[in-house]
């Protein structure tokens, strides 16, 4: 269970570059004024705090309107690309049916550094903890990720997701 969460081992057919009924298409340069946040961190702690409640409340098609296609996420199981809406609700479903074998009361996601990125200033790249609990207890150990949000039609969706394992490949500041 020290992979992380992503335990999908669903694998895309969609060819590199290809696009799909269900990608997004995201605008290319974003009017930071029409956002009603602006500051990178605050953006990427609402997306953060938006997802895990939905997925949490099991409203796993809400998930779905909160991110662009294809989506990647990485574990050290490897790269899952969702090409799709149908497929997220499977991933999310999946993934809550886990915080609850886990016997989890709480999912927590909390950023520790996120900046605006891109040539046209419409991704947030960000890291985060994640805190999987019950009661006070970690039932697994904290773990950092790392997600990509991108600006579509003034919206901040996620396009990816990269867990970030204990590992020696991957050190873990605890002081962090």
């Amino acid at each position: 269970l020290r992979n992380g969460p992503m335990t999908s081992s669903r694998k895309s057919a969609l060819a590199p570059g290809a696009r799909n009924d269900y990608q997004h298409r995201c605008r290319s340069g974003p009017e930071l004024e029409e956002t009603p946040m602006k500051d990178a961190l605050t953006i990427y702690q609402y997306h953060l705090d938006s997802v895990s409640q939905l997925i949490w409340d099991r409203d796993f098609e809400g998930v779905t309107a909160l991110m662009t296609y294809p989506h990647e996420l990485a574990t050290a199981r490897g790269v899952t690309v969702v090409d799709r809406p149908e497929t997220m609700v499977d991933w999310a479903r999946e993934f809550r049916a886990h915080l609850d074998q886990l016997g989890a009361t709480s999912y927590h996601r909390v950023a520790v550094a996120a900046a605006i990125s891109g040539e046209d200033e419409s991704e947030i790249s960000g890291f985060h903890r994640v805190y999987v609990l019950s009661g006070a207890t970690h039932l697994i150990d904290p773990y950092i990720s790392e997600a990509t949000l991108k600006l579509c039609d003034g919206v901040w969706l996620g396009s990816g997701v990269r867990a970030v394992l204990r590992s020696t490949r991957y050190p873990v500041d605890d002081e962090a």
